[in-house]
Formats: C-alpha cells, structure tokens, sequence
C-alpha cells in the first residue's frame, strides 16, 4: 500500500507541475503586480483549464501524502516521493520540449539511485543508548512506572 500512494504522488506531482507549466505559458506573464493586477490575474486563473488540472492533480497527492504519513515515517515518505522529480525531468524534455543539460539529468540519476536504494535497504533499528536516558523522557515509556514497558524492549532488542 505504501509504494502505490508513492507512485500516485509521484504521478500526481509531475502532473500538477506539466499542467501549470503549460498553463501559465498560455497566460503569459504577469506584468501588473498591484491590487487590481494580481485580482486580474487570480481570476483568470479561475478560468484556465490547465491550471485548474494542475490543482486537482495536486489536491490528490496532498490526500494521498496525507495517507502516506498516517502509515509511513516521513523520513521514508519524502524521501520516496522524490521520484517525481525524475519523472518531472523526462516529462520535461519529451512534452515541454524543454532542453534538458547533463547536469540535470545527472541529478535526476542521483535521485533515481537514491531512491532504488533506499527501496531495498534493509530495515534497522536503532536501540538507544543509555546515555539517552539522562534527556527527558515520554512518561509513557517510563519503565519505574510501566515495568510491562521494559519487558516489550528487552524482548524486542533480543530478538533484533
């Protein structure tokens, strides 16, 4: 389940960045910075399909990110939506017909390993030292006081 919200907010990511690129593109640029100008320019968003396409794809991948989180740490759900950066790039070149340098494409290479590592590491756990225990403690792991608490750790540092 969590490689399949990865892929969407991977996809919907890319999308949302394709369809305000080529929205704003079609708008032109944005020449009057004043009240009026920037309630102008909002407005016309409002009506601009692309943009709007590029909203919907990024509502989807907050939700599905949101997902993510409830059952994923987030120092793998970053990390893992990376991906879409990669796909950013080739859509780049390929859809925008933007001109893609070797220093692009070489991070993008650097992210795309980053991520196939990071798919197939081993799981470790990190014990914590007893010198940790000066620092302040969650009373909910407080073993003077939950004495069930140090039996769940002694058991799970044994078996790791």
């Amino acid at each position: 389940m969590k490689w399949i919200l990865v892929g969407i907010i991977i996809l919907c990511n890319a999308a949302a960045d394709i369809f305000d690129t080529v929205g704003m593109r079609l708008h032109g640029k944005v020449r009057d910075f004043g009240p009026a100008g920037l309630l102008r320019f909002t407005g016309s968003l409002f009506h601009n399909r692309y943009v709007l396409g590029g909203v919907a794809a990024l509502i989807v991948s907050f939700f599905a990110l949101t997902s993510l989180l409830s059952i994923a740490p987030v120092s793998f759900a970053l990390p893992a939506t990376a991906g879409s950066f990669l796909l950013e790039t080739a859509l780049a070149k390929v859809l925008l017909k933007e001109e893609v340098h070797r220093q692009r494409w070489a991070g993008a290479a650097v992210i795309a390993v980053g991520l196939l590592w990071r798919g197939h590491r081993p799981r470790l756990q990190f014990v914590r030292p007893p010198s940790f225990s000066l620092f302040v403690q969650s009373p909910l792991r407080d073993t003077r006081r939950f004495p069930e608490h140090r039996l769940k750790t002694q058991t799970s540092a044994q078996t790791a």
